[in-house]
């Protein structure tokens, strides 16, 4: 859009009266030196998220759900057995109204770029395990020797 485009474009929009030409040429270059670049919203952010857990079965696309938290944690198996240090591992997304539990893993695969050998690559992503609704799930609370 150029300048004239820009300061027909705003016309009216201070209670139907035409703001000063010389603070609109302002504004537009301005803008045209540094635009303006949204980030991304928390949709996206989900979409991210939605797109890296494999095996789902529920829409984790909604437009009031928000990521509150994501943590990686241990499951514990029996309470009374201490833990291997590396297994039972999962990741867990909290949002507002759901918790998704997950297990981390690597998908290894082939990678060209053009003029380059093909390499091999590593993505990580999640393999979905469970999900509870947050109105719908008790915790609970416990110490051994090996969990303090």
């Amino acid at each position: 859009m150029d300048m004239e485009s820009f300061i027909l474009n705003n016309r009216g929009i201070d209670n139907d009266n035409d703001l000063p030409r010389e603070l609109l040429e302002s504004i537009y270059e301005g803008v045209k030196k540094e635009p303006i670049i949204s980030g991304r919203d928390h949709f996206n952010f989900l979409e991210s998220i939605d797109k890296s857990i494999i095996g789902k079965k529920f829409n984790l696309m909604e437009p009031w759900r928000m990521l509150v938290m994501s943590t990686k944690m241990q499951e514990v198996v029996d309470k009374t057995v201490k833990p291997l240090p590396d297994k039972h591992f999962r990741h867990i997304f909290l949002f507002n109204d759901i918790l998704v539990i997950t297990k981390q893993i690597q998908i290894k695969g082939k990678a060209t770029t053009k003029g380059t050998k093909e390499r091999s690559i590593s993505t990580c992503c999640y393999q979905f395990r469970s999900h509870l609704h947050i109105g719908h799930f008790k915790a609970e609370s416990f110490a051994t020797q090996w969990h303090p």
